[in-house]
């Protein structure tokens, strides 16, 4: 169970910081 959860926040994170880098992406296009 705790490497489970551990795996399943992992995947979170990773999730968050590739939408984070998409939406940076998306306002630096728009910018320039």
């Amino acid at each position: 169970m705790g490497a489970r959860t551990v795996l399943i926040e992992g995947g979170a994170m990773l999730n968050y910081a590739a939408l984070s880098e998409g939406v940076v992406d998306e306002i630096y296009l728009t910018i320039v």
